[in-house]
């Protein structure tokens, strides 16, 4: 059974962005942002990997069909605002800002928003981007995705489809995503800020297992270092 849920992802992504700012400023918030638009980019070109694997089309509805990650019952409340002229999706509620919310980290976590998205959809397809109207970590009462392009009926009931086809094919659990943050958000601090960026990620870790356990870490560490498609 995997230790890390949605809530020590959230966590563990706030905790990296809070010792980045407080101790690198400027550079810190730089690196983490990147590390976090390396992540989108890296989880979307698995999703396409797999996409491609099935003989689908690298586009907007294979994009929606192919995601990575579910959150358990009532975590998430996201819904299709409208089809056209372009797919507008909205959450109205967040289980990453419930998780910052619930541990004073919403100050650094927000910072998490900013690029993951338009990175998951770009990762995907060179054609694809997402642009965040608003969004709740940052105030908004919800947060509204404007995807760029239309989608059609048919290419919703479709998605819905492929969906129910893949079942749990596609999904990794959190203590992946968990293990990927360390690797490429946590990675990309270290790399970007040497010396300091280390005793960050160490400092954030360290903040980590006093709130959820080493063996957190470590599972997350071991189910990231499969590297299993």
């Amino acid at each position: 059974m995997a230790k890390n849920t949605l809530e020590h992802h959230a966590v563990l992504t706030a905790l990296l962005a809070k010792h980045a700012i407080e101790s690198a400023g400027e550079r810190g918030k730089e690196a983490f942002i990147a590390g976090v638009t390396r992540l989108g980019m890296e989880r979307g070109t698995r999703m396409a990997a797999r996409a491609i694997l099935r003989g689908d089309k690298l586009n907007l509805a294979s994009f929606q069909a192919y995601g990575e990650w579910r959150a358990d019952e009532g975590v998430m409340d996201f819904v299709t605002e409208s089809l056209s002229p372009v797919c507008l999706t909205r959450a109205r509620k967040c289980g990453w800002n419930d998780a910052w919310r619930k541990h004073g980290l919403l100050e650094w976590g927000k910072y998490f928003c900013l690029t993951i998205d338009d990175a998951l959809a770009r990762g995907f397809s060179a054609e694809l981007g997402c642009s965040v109207r608003h969004n709740m970590s940052w105030g908004a009462p919800d947060c509204e995705f404007d995807w760029k392009i239309a989608l059609t009926q048919e290419e919703a009931a479709w998605v819905s489809k492929k969906k129910a086809e893949l079942g749990t094919a596609c999904i990794k659990d959190f203590d992946y995503h968990t293990g990927h943050v360390l690797h490429s958000v946590a990675g990309e601090i270290a790399e970007r800020l040497s010396a300091q960026g280390q005793d960050i990620v160490d400092r954030a870790l360290a903040d980590f297992a006093a709130i959820f356990g080493s063996d957190c870490i470590d599972a997350a560490k071991a189910a990231y270092s499969k590297g299993e498609l």
